[in-house]
């Protein structure tokens, strides 16, 4: 039984609220990096942690349940169909190059589908990337710590230089 305005593992709605939004980001961010809910057993060795099994337990609303939920209702998560549109608009720009200019200015492409039309965009026989804030003066060992650092903020400029296999 439940207490009115709580449920049955002891959390009012407030906190179930707060978990399942908690629960709805993770699954943006596993899918915004083009990750699979398959692996998530393999994140944590078994011997371990013994809290990580209980949370893999937790998770198998994602791993088991939620592609079954978007099956039945022929949906896709939005980060994932993002995802797909910006890889599809890349591979059609890829396979036939517009004969206007294309420029993309101002994103960082942290995410990593936009990382890559950005690739796209760059070869394009018209196509230009602006790289928002890029700082070419910072010395080299500067730069270095940056690459390490995810909260430096050159840090997606290194990351994006990467996948553009460029030097700053």
């Amino acid at each position: 039984s439940t207490d009115e305005g709580r449920t049955s593992g002891g959390l009012d709605a407030a906190q179930a609220a707060h978990l399942a939004r908690d629960l709805a980001s993770f699954i943006d961010q596993v899918q915004t990096e083009g990750l699979d809910f398959a692996d998530l057993a393999d994140v944590v060795p078994e011997q371990l942690a013994t809290h990580w099994q209980l949370t893999l337990d937790f998770l198998r609303i994602v791993t088991d349940f939620w592609p079954d939920i978007l099956a039945a209702e022929n949906c896709v998560d939005p980060a994932l169909r993002r995802n797909r549109l910006l890889e599809l608009q890349a591979e059609a720009w890829r396979e036939n190059p517009p004969r206007h200019p294309v420029i993309a200015a101002g994103s960082t492409g942290s995410i990593p589908a936009t990382a890559e039309l950005l690739h796209s965009i760059a070869h394009l026989p018209q196509g230009c990337v602006v790289l928002p804030g890029l700082d070419r003066q910072m010395s080299d060992d500067a730069w270095s710590a940056a690459r390490e650092d995810a909260g430096h903020p050159q840090f997606g400029m290194a990351h994006l230089l990467e996948v553009f296999s460029l030097q700053r």
